[in-house]
């Protein structure tokens, strides 16, 4: 928009310069015109008189020069009128001009008359009648020549006014354009500015508000002209400025924080390691110890100047010291982590076990700056290891004597109660038909006490060999393991009409023969505990969860009450009568100890008359059982 008033103003400028010149070349062409016409009369005049010189002359001396003069001076007068006749074109010059024309050729053709009469008088001018017609000629050419004179000045007269009143018109008009030109120029140039300044004073104002702080700030202009993309330039300027300002507070305050936060943290280290029970220390990035650390010297009741730089290794054990040594130099060299264990000194005399580590702390550009380490008093917790490991074999060898031992009991009591057995059904043939019933009575129970003593022995030294008569773990297919558990318990799953399945099962690393054990006892147990009338189904499945796999063993049996979830796990316990169910209470504490020699866990879910779904878990990586398991 102002570019386009400004371009409107200098063609309304350039126009009107146009138009002053246009007018000022007409004025000055009038002048010309004017100023020619009176230099044409004034050269008529003068021409005129030079002519009747010649004239006088001529006709006092007969002087035939002065005669083709006078010819050539009314030749050049001709010239004259004739140049004027296109000049003048006022009706008044016109009709002087037409005056002086008719005269001029009256004149010339009296004078030409003149020049033939005294040709013909033969130069003889005593004669009366030449004379006399000489005299008439000279006094008619005396009269046109007065009277061309007469016209001619009239001429110049006139002429003279047009010219000075031209030039006075001219400069009037002249002077009246440039004050036009002037005042046309001076309004477009006070308008132009005058929106200039308006924009100006705007923008000066903005850049006053946002130099004081006021970012917030923003010009308003209505306008349509090129300020408006300046005032949208100041405008987004401010914003980036508001925003960069914004940016920058917050990157201060942020900053200011962050130093808050690390003077904090370098006040609580300093003071962590003046109270700390710990002993923390600090060197720089080769390794050397250059700030004082309290709880070094309250530990080792030695100076600074005893600990500076690498004097610490003095209060190491000797035997320990080149193994520190090395380690802290490797470390030092390669940036790498620090953790080594060793013996030190203690102010008592007593040398400790310590456990150091220490960590590199970085500059920017990944380089070591300082290492930051902790030695920890670990002699309590060494003592408790050794004690521990003591303890252990000594559990270790008891569990390998108690199994020993009941090994050897189980085996040297079965024998007698074989005896016992063989004896009474020895003594019920022979002699049956000679007791009573409450006698045959009497040895039915001894028999089957026998039997039954036999079988917990038995269950008693299966129990006592997973640990010991365990075999080694391989690659076991577990859909394998079902399918012989199945084939076992072919007549159970017949007589009982259960159904038996699974869901695809993985392989695992374990024991198989255990393995086997623990799944025919689960299914077993599902078909034993099934509901009266009720054909038991049981399912096999797995799941694998993290680093396990679950096995759930499934039935729809009688169920049990969650109380008694942990009970059924512990050896010669039973939930119910051996009327009931017959059984000897060791079998799901020897699934729950296979379990656990595979580095699993068992459990149980389930509900009175709901069924139950036994639970363990074998882990999917292989592990070998530990000594004694």
């Amino acid at each position: 928009m102002l570019k386009r008033k400004l371009l409107v103003n200098i063609a309304v400028l350039v126009l009107t310069v146009l138009f002053v010149g246009i007018i000022v070349i007409f004025m000055l062409n009038r002048v010309n015109t004017a100023r020619r016409q009176s230099e044409l009369a004034g050269e008529i005049i003068i021409t005129a008189f030079e002519r009747t010189a010649l004239r006088t002359d001529y006709l006092r001396t007969g002087n035939e020069r002065a005669r083709a003069q006078w010819f050539a001076k009314s030749r050049q007068i001709e010239e004259l009128l004739s140049s004027a006749s296109t000049t003048f074109t006022d009706p008044h010059d016109k009709k002087l001009l037409d005056d002086i024309i008719q005269n001029h050729e009256a004149v010339v053709k009296l004078f030409s008359a003149i020049v033939a009469n005294r040709e013909k008088a033969g130069g003889d001018r005593s004669t009366e009648l030449a004379d006399e017609t000489e005299s008439r000629l000279i006094r008619l050419l005396d009269m046109r020549v007065y009277d061309k004179a007469f016209y001619a000045r009239e001429l110049r007269d006139a002429a003279g006014k047009r010219l000075s009143a031209e030039m006075t018109h001219a400069s009037w008009s002249i002077l009246g354009l440039l004050v036009l030109v002037t005042v046309v120029a001076g309004f477009n140039s006070w308008s132009m500015l005058r929106i200039i300044m308006k924009r100006i004073g705007s923008l000066s104002r903005g850049a006053a508000m946002i130099g004081e702080g006021d970012l917030d700030y923003r010009l308003e202009d209505r306008g349509e002209d090129e300020f408006t993309d300046l005032v949208s330039a100041f405008n987004s300027m401010s914003e980036k400025l508001r925003r960069s300002y914004v940016a920058l507070e917050n990157e201060i305050t942020e900053r200011k924080n962050v130093e808050d936060a690390l003077r904090i943290n370098e006040e609580r280290f300093r003071r962590l390691v003046e109270v700390s029970s710990q002993i923390v220390w600090v060197t720089d990035s080769s390794g050397e110890a250059v700030e004082d650390s309290p709880s070094w010297r309250a530990f080792t009741g030695r100076t600074y100047e005893q600990w500076a730089g690498r004097n610490w290794l003095n209060v190491v054990h000797p035997d320990d010291r080149k193994g520190l040594s090395e380690a802290w130099g490797t470390a030092v060299a390669t940036g790498g982590p620090y953790r080594v264990e060793f013996r030190m000194l203690h102010h008592t005399g007593e040398y400790r076990h310590m456990s150091v580590q220490a960590a590199p702390v970085l500059h920017a550009d990944g380089t070591v700056r300082e290492w930051i380490g902790m030695n920890v008093d670990i002699t309590d917790r060494k003592r408790a290891e050794e004690e521990r490991e003591r303890l252990l074999a000594e559990v270790q060898r008891s569990n390998r004597e108690l199994e020993q031992f009941a090994y050897v009991a189980s085996h040297d009591l079965q024998e007698p109660l074989r005896m016992v057995a063989s004896f009474m059904q020895l003594f019920e043939k022979r002699y049956g038909g000679n007791l009573d019933e409450k006698g045959m009575t009497y040895i039915g129970y001894a028999v089957d006490g026998a039997k039954r003593m036999q079988k917990l022995i038995e269950g008693l030294l299966a129990y006592s060999r997973i640990g010991t008569g365990g075999g080694e773990f391989r690659l076991v297919r577990m859909d394998a393991v079902f399918q012989s558990v199945v084939t076992n318990l072919t007549v159970a799953i017949r007589d009982s009409g259960a159904t038996v399945t699974n869901a695809g099962l993985p392989n695992i690393f374990g024991d198989e023969l255990q393995l086997t054990q623990l799944l025919q006892n689960l299914i077993g147990n599902a078909i034993k505990f099934r509901k009266p009338d009720t054909l038991p189904t049981v399912h096999v499945s797995t799941e694998r969860v993290g680093s396990e796999w679950v096995f759930a063993i499934s039935d729809d049996g009688i169920g049990i009450e969650p109380e008694y979830s942990d009970r059924i796990f512990l050896i010669f316990q039973r939930l119910h009568t051996r009327e009931e169910y017959p059984g000897t209470g060791i079998g799901l504490a020897l699934c729950k100890r296979i379990v656990e020699r595979h580095h699993g866990r068992m459990w149980v879910e389930s509900r009175t008359g709901e069924g139950s779904t036994f639970f363990f878990t074998i882990p999917v990586l292989r592990r070998e059982p530990e000594q004694g398991e």
